[in-house]
């Protein structure tokens, strides 16, 4: 009985001095982190004001822009001067584990919550014109080495101006971020704009991020944006949009291969419709483009010396900044030596006439390069025996006439005739069509396009100098 009374309390004692010394901790943790991002190129952030208590804290930071970038302010005048010591004040209530009441009953090292300064005359006003009862919030919790999870949000928006107006529903946000790993999800639901010259809403806006932090090195990891709808246009030229958008996503993605010594780098694009005024309209559109074996460790040093490069923009001199091209020339050459190769596929698109799919890749080869360097492309004849490409495609023939005619067509309006006038759009569109019609009959006769009836399609390839198409040689002139 004795010894479980002694247990209970030291358990007791511990809990009783567990908020102090976490609140110790957090704040040197809190100030590290914060100064961990002084010199950042972009926005830095200074403690003016630490108040630590028992079970709870307050900290006050005003963050501005980095140093380059005022400085570059200052080059610019008077007016563009005075906004270098621009900051906004933000408040960050801090309560201190391990039981903790700061944003509901939790468990853990601390909890977070922060603003921008209520009190401060600028948040103020911005709040008065925008309608909000506070710009941003975020909220937090340190668990005992898991992590550090976080949600937070933008109030709606809803403002009338005289010759203005915006509603936004508000965004979301929320993620975990664990020793610089990130993963995180934003969402928005809609924002709405409307002026006498234009009316722009976007619906359903999503983003998701998996980022792996990686010491000096390109981050990896997958992230993705996505448009349900956007439509902008203008009151006075009436109810059709100017631009439609439907159904839009971007992914990308970053990874090592099995070796950790490349990257590779894919970006893709879908779109399920787009319209632009009453001049171009596709949907299911689709293209993904890869960076393969690009260098690892190049790409990297690469992404440090950008970095450092931001930062010293303004102060770096013509010495430096030929120093500093001569080793991005450098880190060239080494991700040229990795046999470097570029891939589109898929390239798709569908117009009312018709529908084209494609690929495409381009690939150097190393060993074909003189001095080993990416200068050597600067050379058209080395570029002949190192690159390799090859691209494939197949389209509709309703939509390869319109796609030559519209080629034709511009090329044509930009022509004289003998009397020195132009000619007119009725003689540009019959020439047009006549002339896409022979060009493609053209092609189909030497083999360079196949037929099957209800489709053109083509391989061309580029190896060693030579040109084909479908097997067929060609001359470099008809690229």
């Amino acid at each position: 009985m004795k010894r479980a009374l002694i247990v209970i309390a030291v358990v007791v004692v511990v809990l009783a001095g567990a908020p102090y010394a976490l609140g110790m901790f957090t704040e040197s943790n809190f100030r590290q982190n914060v100064e961990a991002d002084r010199g950042n190129a972009t926005f830095e952030g200074t403690v003016t004001n630490y108040e630590r208590g028992f079970r709870s804290s307050t900290a006050r930071i005003e963050y501005g822009l980095g140093e380059p970038y005022r400085s570059q302010l200052d080059a610019l005048g008077e007016m563009a001067a005075a906004a270098r010591d621009f900051k906004i004040p933000v408040i960050v209530e801090i309560g201190h584990g391990p039981l903790l009441t700061l944003n509901g009953v939790q468990f853990g090292s601390a909890a977070i919550k922060a603003y921008p300064d209520p009190e401060d005359p600028f948040v103020q006003l911005i709040q008065q014109l925008l309608g909000m009862p506070y710009l941003i919030e975020v909220r937090g919790l340190a668990g005992f080495g898991t992590g550090f999870d976080f949600e937070g949000e933008i109030p709606p928006i809803s403002s009338a101006f005289p010759d203005f107006s915006v509603d936004f529903t508000g965004l979301d946000f929320s993620g975990t971020a664990d020793r610089g790993d990130i993963v995180a999800n934003v969402s928005a639901e809609s924002l709405e704009m409307q002026s006498m010259l234009l009316s722009a809403i976007v619906e359903s806006v999503a983003a998701s991020f998996e980022i792996e932090a990686r010491p000096n090195g390109i981050p990896l990891g997958a992230n993705s944006v996505s448009i349900e709808r956007a439509i902008v246009t203008n009151p006075l030229l009436g109810a059709n949009p100017m631009f439609a958008l439907e159904a839009f996503s971007l992914t990308s993605d970053t990874a090592l291969n099995a070796s950790g010594d490349k990257l590779n780098v894919t970006a893709a694009y879908d779109i399920g419709r787009v319209d632009i005024a009453d001049v171009f309209s596709a949907s299911d559109a689709a293209m993904a483009i890869t960076l393969n074996d690009i260098d690892a460790a190049a790409a990297d040093e690469y992404y440090a010396l950008m970095s450092q490069m931001q930062s010293q923009l303004a102060s770096a001199g013509s010495a430096a900044t030929e120093l500093m091209q001569a080793r991005m020339m450098q880190l060239a050459d080494r991700v040229v030596a990795g046999g470097p190769s570029i891939t589109v596929d898929p390239l798709r698109f569908t117009m009312e006439s018709g529908t084209l799919n494609g690929r495409m890749t381009v690939s150097v080869d190393p060993s074909a390069l003189p001095n080993g360097q990416a200068t050597d492309l600067q050379d058209i004849a080395v570029i002949f025996g190192a690159v390799s490409a090859a691209l494939e495609l197949t389209v509709t023939k309703a939509l390869a006439i319109e796609l030559a005619t519209y080629i034709t067509r511009e090329q044509l309006g930009a022509m004289q005739m003998p009397d020195g006038q132009a000619p007119s759009n009725e003689d540009i569109e019959q020439m047009a069509a006549a002339q896409a019609g022979l060009l493609l009959v053209t092609l189909t006769a030497q083999g360079l396009l196949l037929d099957d009836g209800e489709n053109y399609s083509t391989t061309i390839e580029f190896v060693d100098g030579d040109a084909t198409a479908n097997g067929q040689m060609i001359p470099l002139g008809a690229f």
